[in-house]
């Protein structure tokens, strides 16, 4: 029920727009994976039991911790809440493999990519959502070039 191999298989065009200097999906993403998710050090709620049968391996607990409520079944809860992550988030690195080739991403930290108030060449910078939160007029090399990636005709 963790992530691994959900994206195989997918007969689509994945792309990694990343930005490696984006402190939401580096930094705070890695320690809320090392320690919030089982086995980590302030997951009170959730707990994975390697030796559980199939279908008991992932339990949600109350009272932190200490009273069992049920087995998790539902993917998404489990992902969310329970289950680490065996590799790093596709936005924040360009050296994804698997269903999203490296040759797929797009570094929006890049010059082409400048935001306004970032750091001369640093392009989005460290802002994260930064293509929902600037101005469109700023944005038009970054929308150009997602238009591309997935072969959408655009207006000049």
């Amino acid at each position: 029920m963790a992530y691994r191999g959900k994206f195989q298989g997918l007969s689509t065009n994945l792309i990694n727009f990343y930005l490696e200097a984006d402190f939401a999906t580096s930094i705070a993403w890695e320690i809320n994976n090392t320690i919030k998710k089982p086995p980590g050090t302030l997951a009170l709620n959730y707990e994975y039991v390697r030796l559980a049968d199939s279908g008991e391996k992932l339990q949600k607990y109350s009272n932190f911790g200490t009273v069992f409520e049920y087995y998790i079944t539902n993917r998404h809860e489990a992902m969310s809440y329970a289950c680490n992550t065996w590799g790093k988030v596709a936005g924040a690195w360009g050296t994804t493999a698997g269903a999203i080739n490296s040759s797929a991403s797009v570094n929006l930290g890049t010059a082409i990519y400048q935001l306004p108030g970032e750091s001369q060449s640093s392009g989005f910078g460290n802002k994260h959502s930064g293509q929902f939160n600037a101005n469109i007029q700023s944005l038009k090399p970054f929308y150009d070039e997602f238009l591309r990636q997935f072969d959408i005709p655009r207006n000049p």
